[in-house]
């Protein structure tokens, strides 16, 4: 019998329940609301799944093909050790951001180190890395002598979501060391649908590594979805976001025209929706090994990044973004 583990049962956990369960896992869910097992029923209900393979626990037990955290950042380091206490899972799946306080972030290497369990073991859902669109992308950008990123948007929040587009940053230039400069915090921190104990941050910052640069801009006061373009010498690729709709133009080889043409003889060769993976699917695919997700090493770059990002703002550790 495949075994998986599921902590918290917000609205990413219960995809991932879903997902496990579509691929013949029995899931152990930890979650102390009765309402988040509730909404977990009907959402199996509704994609027409067992509810039977599904238990509500405590806390894991044994041996677990799979365990996947969700919780809010402040919790989850907290809920690993926990975990890993008193059970055992041959891969685990950690949720961004790892944590809050950089601190645990640090401490996760030698937690799953204690248990015998090696770098590759440990995932990190920064799912644009397995997305169809970006492995494509990445090819053209490797071809590029230099890529340029930039990501404008409103209130999406630098620590919770905004450490995707640093990932998305590292990966398109192949996960290069990378600097932070020009970081600037904008007034007012942007509210938590999580609860008052969080708030995240807006602003603007620069990364930079010997393959490019990027620059985001999150503005606190706007509602707008983030826009990303990402350019090299012959190439563009602009996404909405909010629609996943994008466009990708190049360079037709047989030009002759100068650049300042601006474009003249550029092609689009892939508009419209991006083939994402759906997270209800990223779980069952990971667990059984039919995709791959960033390993603890990977992952760890990003947040390092983020958290260089807010202490050169003069934000206190430990920080309150979820």
């Amino acid at each position: 019998m495949k075994r998986a583990y599921v902590s918290a049962l917000g609205i990413m956990g219960r995809r991932h329940v879903v997902g496990l369960v579509r691929k013949g896992y029995h899931v152990d869910c930890f979650d102390p609301s009765d309402a988040a097992h509730e909404a977990l029923a009907a959402d199996l209900e509704r994609n027409t799944l067992d509810k039977s393979m599904v238990q509500r626990v405590e806390a894991g037990t044994g041996a677990y093909h799979a365990a996947i955290f969700t919780e809010h950042a402040d919790l989850r380091f907290g809920n690993v050790e926990r975990f890993l206490g008193a059970a055992q899972a041959e891969r685990v799946l950690l949720e961004k951001p790892l944590s809050s306080n950089p601190d645990e972030v640090e401490a996760y290497a030698g937690l799953f180190a204690q248990k015998g369990m090696s770098d590759a073991q440990i995932s990190g859902n920064f799912t644009r890395r397995a997305w169809a669109p970006f492995h494509r992308l990445k090819a053209i950008c490797d071809t590029a002598d230099q890529v340029h990123m930039s990501v404008h948007g409103g209130a999406y929040g630098i620590g919770g979501n905004g450490i995707h587009h640093i990932d998305l940053f590292l990966y398109l230039t192949g996960d290069r060391a990378t600097d932070v400069s020009n970081v600037e915090l904008f007034e007012p921190t942007i509210r938590s649908g999580r609860g008052d104990r969080f708030v995240d941050y807006g602003g603007t910052f620069e990364l930079r590594n010997d393959r490019g640069m990027m620059r985001n801009l999150c503005v606190p006061t706007s509602s707008v979805a983030p826009l990303v373009m990402i350019t090299g010498e012959n190439f563009s690729a602009i996404i909405n976001e909010r629609t996943l709709e994008w466009e990708l133009a190049v360079r037709k080889p047989e030009s002759s025209l100068p650049p300042y043409r601006c474009g003249a003889d550029y092609e689009v060769i892939e508009n419209g929706v991006m083939d994402y993976l759906p997270m209800d699917h990223v779980s069952g695919l990971w667990a059984e090994g039919e995709i791959e997700l960033p390993n603890l090493s990977t992952i760890l770059t990003a947040h390092r990044l983020l958290h260089e990002c807010l202490e050169k703002a003069g934000v206190e550790r430990p920080f309150r973004y979820t």
